[in-house]
């Protein structure tokens, strides 16, 4: 089966063998669709949404309010799912997921697990689903921690902070470039920009694109 690794690799495939996961998605009607880069998987205020999971490419979640401020969620990378709460309830999508490059997804019909019964292997999907729901709440807790900040330079350090410690060294690449960080972030660019520049002044981080190296 073609991309079998990346859903091996895929939390929410977790401790399932390839016969396994081959029957998993023929239960829950699962289908490919390919998008081009710019194109829109999910757009917001969509309606009967899918649970996606990413077999290649990269994209965005994020949200626009009425003058067109967008606020970044995450990124989106190969064997992540995304849409689960819109997937597992009626609600329309209040956020946009835009692929970066060529994507391919995998749309999964999570409703069927509301069938599940004693079926084992909806109930391992069900299991891995929750742990990274979880997971991604834990993400989100993280956000609002570092845009909860006072000043534009605390929530940058706290970010770089965040990353230095998963990356488990001072030099680490992040996930986003400079506008993306900025929505990230919820701050201007170009005051972002200039924390940038007053840090690499002051000896505090060295920076090239989105490779940073902190100096505690």
């Amino acid at each position: 089966m073609e991309n079998i690794e990346t859903l091996r690799k895929s939390f929410l495939f977790k401790g399932m063998k390839d016969r396994q996961i081959e029957n998993a998605l023929k239960k829950l009607g699962a289908t490919e669709k390919k998008y081009r880069k710019n194109s829109f998987l999910i757009t917001r205020g969509q309606k009967e949404v899918k649970l996606g999971l990413l077999l290649e490419g990269k994209a965005v979640a994020s949200q626009e309010d009425i003058w067109g401020n967008r606020n970044i969620i995450n990124r989106i990378t190969c064997g992540e799912s995304f849409a689960e709460p819109y997937a597992a309830t009626d609600l329309p999508s209040n956020l946009s997921i835009q692929a970066e490059e060529t994507c391919k997804v995998l749309w999964l019909n999570i409703s069927k697990i509301n069938f599940a019964g004693n079926d084992p292997l909806l109930l391992l999907v069900t299991s891995n689903l929750l742990q990274e729901m979880a997971f991604k709440l834990l993400r989100l807790n993280e956000k609002l921690s570092h845009i909860s900040k006072k000043t534009t330079q605390d929530k940058l350090l706290a970010y770089l902070s965040t990353q230095s410690e998963e990356a488990k060294s001072l030099d680490f690449v992040i996930p986003f470039d400079r506008q993306q960080l900025a929505d990230y972030l919820s701050v201007e660019r170009s005051a972002m920009s200039a924390e940038i520049s007053k840090l690499v002044e002051e000896g505090k981080l060295k920076t090239r694109k989105n490779h940073f190296t902190l100096f505690p």
